[in-house]
C-alpha cells in the first residue's frame, strides 16, 4: 500500500502522518519499496515498526537517581531552579 493509504487506513486522526512514515523510512525503521518514484509498504512492515523494542542507553549509561533528583530540583520553583 502507498504511504498515503497507510496513514488514512491506520491513523486517520493521528498520531502518525505521512511525514512520520517518511522519517521512519529514512531512519531505517520502516521496510518499504520504491517503485516508479512512489513509496510502498506493507501491513507487516508497519506492524514490525510499531513493536516495542529495547533501545540501548546513551553513552555513559542511564542517569543515576541522584542525577534525576538534581534535574527535577532544577525545574521546581523555590528549590534553586529556573522556576523561581
Amino acid at each position: 500500500m502507498g504511504l498515503h493509504e497507510a496513514v488514512a487506513l491506520l491513523w486517520p486522526r493521528g498520531p502518525l502522518t505521512l511525514s512520520s512514515l517518511r522519517t521512519a523510512i529514512a531512519n531505517g525503521d520502516l521496510g518499504h519499496a520504491r517503485i516508479a518514484g512512489r513509496i510502498y509498504t506493507t501491513r507487516a512492515a508497519l506492524a514490525a515498526m510499531s513493536e516495542c523494542r529495547r533501545i540501548s542507553a546513551p553513552e555513559g549509561g542511564p542517569p543515576s537517581e541522584a542525577d534525576w533528583e538534581a534535574h527535577l530540583a532544577s525545574l521546581l520553583p523555590g528549590r534553586g531552579g529556573r522556576g523561581g
